[in-house]
Parts: structure tokens; sequence; C-alpha cells
């Protein structure tokens, strides 16, 4: 009956990323004009799937060992929320909302949930805190487990908290540090009861998880091959976006052309020109949706110099401020030269008096 209902859980899982996964991709094939967002959510379902038939087979014979059912089902289902919700985020980010409220609260919402279950969790090595020590004495993995339980469930709370102030710059600094804490108090309660039972003469190895021959030692093993494919594909796929994205500024009889590979191209008719400005030094801001790497950024950008803009650009060059339609387009070539001669030829077409 549990193997029964382990894999009703593990299909359905898979099925919520793959219906959206190949959903999202006939659309984004049907309507070129919104490629670059339906794209994105859709390689988000597509990886998402990859890493969740990939768990599946790492972990699936163990499910029956967890006690709980409802921890079951939450190992099951972590992965797709996760996916799900950073599908949002990118339709949020698109529509220009601050997400960091969101964000925070949904991690600090998983978080605290899964704090509850943890302690509820008898030993098996697919969810809980797996350190060497608690895979192989059954008290140090409820004793660990319980102290992981608080610390989760008071992060989680910590970061629902912080969400819901409006300014959370201070996040930056205050988020590091409670993911320190969130890794090392249940470390240090681990370490420190294997110590106490060792001085104590109680240390025993009374579980199986890491003994030469074991199941899940073959299993991970099965599973590592099928992992370093997909990695490789990963960091390929990642090198030759990398390579391919990029942009070409041309000028149209009527208009300024920008054609971009790997985010939305835009056509900007001279007649809608409001202003033009050499920015020397511009600071760019943060991305709300496109695309960045060490040289080239594109996409949806914000910043207290620019406010909600559109970006194509390349880092530490000077830029071309456009103010069109009552937006606001950057345009950095890949050197200065490049963009003072784009700057020149706008000022020559607009009749704009250089100042």
């Amino acid at each position: 009956m549990i193997k029964n209902e382990s894999k009703k859980q593990a299909l359905l899982s898979c099925l919520s990323l793959a219906v959206p996964f190949v959903a999202f991709g006939i659309y984004a094939l049907i309507h070129p004009e919104h490629s670059i967002l339906y794209w994105a959510i859709t390689a988000s379902f597509g990886l998402g799937l990859i890493l969740q038939v990939v768990i599946l087979l790492l972990v699936s014979r163990w499910s029956d060992r967890i006690d709980s059912r409802k921890v079951t089902v939450l190992t099951y289902w972590i992965q797709p929320a996760v996916i799900w919700f950073s599908a949002l985020l990118i339709v949020l980010n698109r529509s220009r909302i601050n997400t960091q409220f969101f964000s925070l609260l949904f991690i600090g919402a998983l978080l605290a949930i899964t704090g509850n279950y943890l302690p509820k969790a008898s030993p098996n090595p697919l969810f809980g805190t797996r350190f060497r020590r608690t895979l192989e004495n059954r008290q140090n993995w409820q004793v660990t487990n319980r102290a992981a339980g608080i610390t989760f469930t008071l992060f989680g709370i910590t970061l629902m908290l912080i969400s819901i102030f409006p300014d959370g710059r201070f996040i930056e600094y205050l988020f590091p540090a409670l993911l320190i804490i969130l890794i090392a108090v249940p470390y240090l309660v681990s370490t420190l009861n294997y110590k106490k039972q060792v001085s104590q003469g109680t240390w025993k190895v009374d579980l199986d998880y890491l003994e030469k021959g074991n199941g899940w030692i073959r299993n991970y093993r099965k599973t590592s091959i099928p992992v370093l494919v997909i990695t490789v594909l990963i960091i390929a796929g990642v090198s030759a976006l990398i390579v391919w994205a990029g942009f070409d500024v041309r000028f149209e009889p009527d208009a300024l052309q920008i054609d971009a590979r790997s985010v939305p191209s835009q056509t900007i008719p001279f007649e809608s020109i409001e202003s033009i400005e050499w920015i020397e030094d511009p600071d760019y801001g943060s991305k709300t949706f496109g695309y960045d790497d060490m040289n080239k950024m594109m996409g949806d950008f914000s910043s207290k110099e620019f406010g909600q803009y559109t970006l194509y650009g390349y880092s530490g060059q000077p830029a071309v401020k456009i103010i069109h339609d009552k937006q606001v387009t950057v345009i950095s070539e890949k050197d200065s030269e490049e963009t003072s001669k784009l700057y020149e030829k706008l000022l020559e077409i607009i009749d704009q008096p250089d100042s």
C-alpha cells in the first residue's frame, strides 16, 4: 500500500513539471514575440523535471523507510513547489513587480514546514539532517533532527517577518549569517552528541547506511553517471548561451533598431525620442528580467539613476540614455568609440543640441 502510494506521488510530481514544460514550450514556438518569457519558464520546468527524475531514481527504494506519510509526500513535492514558484517569479519579474516579499515569504514558509517535519522522520538517507554520525547512530539522528527542526522553523519565521519590511537591503547581509547558523547548529549538535556518547561508552553504529555494499551506496553510484551527464550538459548549454547572446544596433530610415539575441528586440521610432543623454559612468542597478553575464547585460533593469528601464549594454563602458514614449532605454556598445558614434548620430537625427 505504501509502495503504491509512493509510486503515485512520484508520478504526479513528475507530471506537475512535465505538463507545463510541454505546454509552455509549444506556446513559445507558436508566439515567438513572447518567446524569451516562455522559453525561460519552459527551461525552468525542464530543468526541474530532470532534477526530479534524478531525485526519484536516487531515493525511490528508500521511501518505505520513512514512517510518516506526510514526510514522504513532502519529500516528493518540495522540488516541484520550488520550480513552480521560480516560474511565478519569472512572470512577476517581467511585470516589474518587486519579488523580494514573495521570495522571502515562500522560502520562510517552506523552511518552517520542513522544520516541523524534521523531528518526525525516522533514520533514512532520503529526508533529514544527514551527516556521517546521524547515518551511523539512531540516537544521534533523533537528537540532531530535533535541533535542526527547531532551527529550520525559527529561520523560516524570521524570513517571513523580514519580508514585511519594504526596504530589505539588509537581507543581503543577514541571509548569509542565518544560512551559516542553519547549517552549523545541526552539525554542532551532532558532533557534541557523538562526543558525549563516546565519553559515556554508549556510542555504537546501529544504522547500516554507510556500510560497504549497502543498497543506498549502490543506488547512489548508479545515479552518479546521469547526474554527471546532466551537469556537463548544463555547463555546455550555459557556455553556448554566453557565446550566442548579444545585440546589434542599426539605423533604419525612421527608427533605431536593436536586434537582440536571448531577450526581446526593440524598435525606437526617431519621432518618439524625447531626449538623449551621454552617461560616462552608468549605474545599471539590478536585473529584473533578462540576461547578463560577466560582459553583457540585456533586458529589464532597475536602478536609482534610470528607474525602471530597458538595457542593452556592455559592462565598463559609457552609455547613451534614450527617453522615448515615456520609457527609458540605455545602450552601451562594445567600446566607448562605438557608443560615441551612436550618440553623435542620434544627435544629428533628432536635431538636439549637445549639452
